[in-house]
């Protein structure tokens, strides 16, 4: 292992495990670019080659920060779909209505 003290050994034995079930849990989630970075990751950690580890962890990251931009992109177009969808509502239930007692003067501000 990286050091021949039994605690840090089992310490990267366990944090080698945790890697290896995140790569699995990625690659159930059809992410499979995510789960090979991290695989190869777990491969140059074994080899104890310092430049290809970091290499490869550069590697978990950039495939980690893409999964988080289409993540944001597809939020993103949900909200776009919502915000459409509340303007369509509001003019064709509240616009141009008289409801008793009811002031959306504040809400109109809001969603035009």
């Amino acid at each position: 292992m990286l050091d021949t003290d039994a605690t840090t050994d089992r310490g990267m034995l366990d944090l080698m495990k945790e890697f290896e079930q995140l790569a699995r849990n990625f690659a159930a989630r059809d992410k499979p670019e995510v789960a090979r970075a991290i695989q190869s990751f777990i491969t140059a950690a074994n080899y104890l080659d310092e430049v290809l580890t970091e290499s490869s962890m550069a590697a978990v990251w950039s495939s980690l920060a893409e999964l988080v931009r289409d993540f944001i992109d597809k939020e993103l177009e949900k909200a776009v779909g919502a915000r459409q969808s509340i303007r369509e509502g509001w003019t064709t239930f509240v616009e141009g209505r008289a409801l008793p007692g009811e002031n959306f003067n504040k809400l109109r501000k809001v969603i035009r």
